[in-house]
């Protein structure tokens, strides 16, 4: 028992360590198709200065995403990101690299991503944060929607496909928000169309006090916003709260759809 149980101190001793030592470097990479505009690729280093399988793993998930070979820009003949710009965090053997800029594929797309990666083996993280809905009971979150959301924006879902001619691949339930404990502001995401029809995508948003919304609440809900730093957080810091308390999140299923096309 006494040799696990050193083992095991060892173990977590050297994953603290390692920890320590990872850093993510810039590597500035130059568009080939104007060979003018420059991009921040981060690349993750290990200041120890030995080989670490975990970095290597993720700088490959890295490579892959930006679609290069290596990080050696006077290598690459195919770059067509632009203007990229990243940050990163790392805490509780997790390492967060949020970015953002332009791919010029058929069309140029602004991006934002964020990759997570697990420090003790390489791996990308899938990205859990919260949902709109979890902070509502479930009956608050029908009466708050019916209240203040829903008839406004399927008005504008009616202008935005008469505007594009076709149907968008994001409804009213696609919401984004922040919060802060006076203030809940949401707004529908704004990427419900191809490039070709971008000019059309609905907007619709709502900024209340608190108090207004507190009703709807549901008691875990009040919990996150009242009795946690939740509303602070870093956005890493909001994937570290999730994991850590799964078990406490209402476990709903919203199924949305209309009869005869008439009736939510």
């Amino acid at each position: 028992m006494k040799v696990y149980f050193i083992l095991l101190s060892c173990w977590i001793s050297l994953v603290s360590f390692a920890q320590q030592n990872i850093t993510v470097d810039t590597v500035v990479f130059t568009n080939t198709i104007d060979n003018s505009t420059k991009s921040k690729i981060p690349h993750v280093i290990d200041n120890s200065g030995i080989i670490n399988p975990v970095v290597d793993k993720i700088n490959e998930s890295i490579k892959e995403r930006f679609m290069i070979e290596d990080f050696d820009p006077t290598s690459t003949t195919d770059f067509t990101w632009s203007e990229i710009d990243y940050n990163y965090e790392i805490k509780s053997n997790v390492l967060l690299i949020s970015f953002s800029g332009t791919y010029y594929g058929a069309y140029p797309n602004y991006v934002t991503d964020k990759l997570f990666f697990d420090l003790s083996n390489g791996n990308l993280l899938e990205n859990r944060a919260l949902p709109f809905n979890a902070f509502f009971s479930l009956e608050g979150y029908y009466s708050f929607l019916n209240k203040y959301w829903i008839t406004s924006c399927l008005k504008e879902f009616t202008e935005a496909i008469n505007c594009a001619g076709f149907e968008p691949y994001c409804n009213c339930y696609d919401i984004v928000f922040s919060l802060s404990k006076n203030h809940l502001k949401a707004s529908l995401t704004d990427d419900c169309f191809p490039h070709v029809a971008q000019a059309c995508n609905p907007s619709y948003s709502v900024d209340l006090p608190m108090d207004s919304v507190k009703p709807f609440l549901s008691d875990f809900g009040k919990y996150v916003i009242y009795k946690t730093n939740y509303v602070n957080m870093t956005e890493l810091e909001r994937f570290l709260f999730y994991r850590d308390n799964q078990n406490k999140i209402p476990n709903y299923y919203f199924i949305v759809g209309s009869i005869d096309n008439k009736y939510p």
